[in-house]
């Protein structure tokens, strides 16, 4: 999942500088600032499952996403959850 690849990339340490590059990017803020949210921002390599059907049921209702959940062959958000995000984190 992108979200624990990127989470991932954020915590390690090898790659400070590119993230607090990033983040200046991002947020037009100066790099002391940018460090500060960095530093004062827990980021957690595994999401909440309920937050994760919440964010997937929100996005599909919106049309977001380019195949819905049965069109990939999954019978509901609980069964992609169960059977695909926590088999692949």
């Amino acid at each position: 999942m992108a979200e624990v690849k990127g989470t991932r990339f954020i915590n390690n340490p090898l790659n400070r500088e590119i993230v607090l590059q990033y983040g200046q990017e991002f947020s037009e803020i100066d790099k002391n600032m940018t460090s500060a949210a960095i530093n004062n921002t827990i980021y957690i390599e595994y999401p909440d499952l309920n937050e994760t059907k919440r964010a997937i049921e929100i996005i599909s209702k919106g049309g977001i996403l380019k195949n819905n959940i049965t069109s990939l062959g999954y019978t509901d958000v609980n069964d992609f959850s169960l059977n695909y995000i926590l088999i692949n984190i």
